[in-house]
């Protein structure tokens, strides 16, 4: 981290061991003196670290932090955990080594490390690619790693590559697995948003999924043209029914949300605790109404869009011809297709040149603050947890198109806060796209 970032919060490394028998956590597994944010479970002391780790008693000290012993929930995996602050690096760990190996002496191996996002912002594996770019075999390789990572969410629609996604995680084992795997649902309305439209769709995401339920269904965008009521009966029958477990909203506006929980409120359906929406350091449409309008009714916000449909994700040459640019949303074969539907919607969205001028002097000043040590999607990434207007318990949509995605993508969510030159030319970036910004409601 650059040497002028200011220590902000705390992070947690766990190191993964192996521990003989004897060696168990401790039973009141007390919040450590630095008061690392990580949760605890109800009614009780204990410290968790990202979903899985509990954390228990004191067994070392390292620079900068002290050691605690831990335990994975789910596998019984004995954990080191090192509480340190956010300014010390990953650098520290490897300068540390020969401490860490000393604990083998008492049974403790490290075998290797794991940084968490102690901002506790919630990663959930955005599937759109799977059935399209990504094949069937590298679609499931991606969800199996995924849960090897130790995450749990995933979101997908009906409407994703015309039902194949759903399909393809389907015939997933893994992904029939309550306890490995959360799975979103969506109803469109081009399929009908009526009340029986409503229970079709999401019976048939069911019957693809190869699951009797779901954990959240959404109403993927308004449908303007039936009562909202007559497609929330359907979303009660649902509820009623055992078919999902939490409602959500995705592209609505902020009045459409008031209105909706309180048609929910007013009939006993289940209120929306979750909604969906376009979000990222240079798109902040949201928060001047949407996010207050959120927290007003206790509706926690996952982002989709982080890195701009990959305006953020530096592959770009703004330099250069749409003929000579890289596929991917904006050109789907090389170039500007703009009979594809996709392209010509993440073009209408983000290829501005509002956005390309920013992303331009974003880059320059990472590159004198950071000496290229920083990307791009790193910064995008770190700006999202550390300084935007997210919150303990939201999340972040991490969608992908190739398979080597993933890990750079997870990675940069659980490093720090950015140095605030950078912050600042982000906030700049967005003062001057703020007027030409697309709506995040449709």
């Amino acid at each position: 981290m650059h040497k002028s970032d200011r220590n902000i919060g705390r992070e947690v490394y766990a190191h993964r061991t192996s521990m003989p028998s004897s060696r168990k956590t401790g039973s009141s597994g007390q919040r450590s003196s630095h008061g690392s944010r990580g949760s605890s479970s109800s009614g009780s002391n204990v410290l968790m670290v990202g979903p899985n780790f509990r954390v228990g008693r004191k067994i070392g000290c390292g620079n900068f932090g002290e050691l605690r012993l831990g335990k994975n929930l789910y596998t019984n995996e004995h954990v080191a955990i090192k509480l340190e602050p956010l300014k010390t690096r990953a650098p520290q760990l490897h300068l540390e080594y020969r401490f860490y190996k000393a604990l083998g002496q008492s049974g403790v191996e490290i075998k290797s490390k794991k940084r968490f996002n102690m901002a506790k912002i919630v990663k959930v594996l955005g599937t759109m690619g799977m059935g399209g770019p990504l094949n069937e075999f590298q679609s499931h390789k991606i969800l199996k790693q995924w849960s090897e990572l130790g995450q749990k969410e995933i979101d997908t629609a009906i409407m994703y590559q015309n039902g194949k996604t759903e399909e393809i995680i389907g015939k997933l084992s893994l992904c029939r697995n309550p306890k490995k795997i959360k799975i979103a649902c969506k109803a469109n309305p081009k399929k009908g948003f009526k009340c029986e439209d409503i229970i079709k769709q999401l019976d048939d995401s069911l019957g693809a999924l190869r699951v009797p339920t779901c954990d959240i269904f959404y109403l993927h965008w308004p449908d303007h043209e039936t009562p909202i009521e007559d497609t929330l009966k359907g979303v009660n029958q649902l509820y009623q029914d055992g078919k999902f477990k939490e409602f959500g909203l995705s592209n609505y506006s902020s009045w459409q949300v008031a209105d909706i929980y309180h048609i929910c409120k007013e009939n006993n359906y289940p209120l929306p605790t979750v909604y969906q929406g376009m979000y990222n350091a240079l798109t902040r449409d949201i928060e001047q109404e949407l996010i207050p309008a959120l927290r007003r009714f206790g509706i926690r916000f996952y982002v989709y869009n982080p890195l701009a449909g990959g305006m953020l994700s530096g592959k770009y040459n703004f330099n250069e011809e749409d003929t000579d640019q890289p596929k991917g949303r904006f050109f789907a074969t090389g170039k500007a297709d703009l009979s594809n539907q996709w392209v010509k919607a993440y073009r209408d969205r983000y290829w501005r040149d509002q956005y390309k001028g920013g992303i331009q002097v974003i880059q320059k000043v990472l590159s004198e603050t950071y000496n290229n040590d920083v990307s791009l999607l790193q910064a995008a990434m770190r700006w999202m947890v550390h300084h935007s207007q997210l919150k303990y318990n939201d999340g972040v949509i991490l969608g992908f198109s190739k398979e080597e995605h993933l890990i750079p993508n997870v990675d940069a969510l659980d490093d720090g806060p950015l140095h605030e030159d950078v912050v600042k030319v982000f906030d700049e970036a967005w003062q001057n796209i703020k007027s030409g910004c697309p709506s995040y409601y449709r």
